[in-house]
């Protein structure tokens, strides 16, 4: 509970550093999400092959427009697929029982 407030104190001021970074050096800003993205497929247990056509979509559109409404589209998908993976293998290991 404290970080996520320690966050909501600071988030205007992390948004204002994202924005200057996203201008002073968009290659870096896109490589830094790329990166962001792809900690959270491995944090979720994802491989490219685990992923729907929606979530690789909204991870292109992610990387293609920078828009914080198009990044958290792709962590939202992105969690999504993890949720259905997991489930998948809870479900399946039910069946085998």
């Amino acid at each position: 509970m404290r970080s996520s407030d320690a966050y909501r104190d600071h988030a205007a001021e992390v948004q204002t550093i994202s924005d200057r970074l996203k201008e002073l050096e968009p290659n870096k800003f896109q490589e830094t999400i790329k990166n962001s993205l792809n900690q959270q497929k491995n944090k979720h247990g994802l491989n490219d092959s685990d992923l729907d056509q929606e979530t690789t979509q909204a991870i292109t559109e992610a990387l293609q427009f920078l828009t914080d409404e198009k990044i958290k589209q792709a962590e939202d998908k992105i969690a999504v697929c993890g949720a259905r993976k997991e489930l998948t293998g809870i479900l399946n290991r039910d069946s085998e029982v």
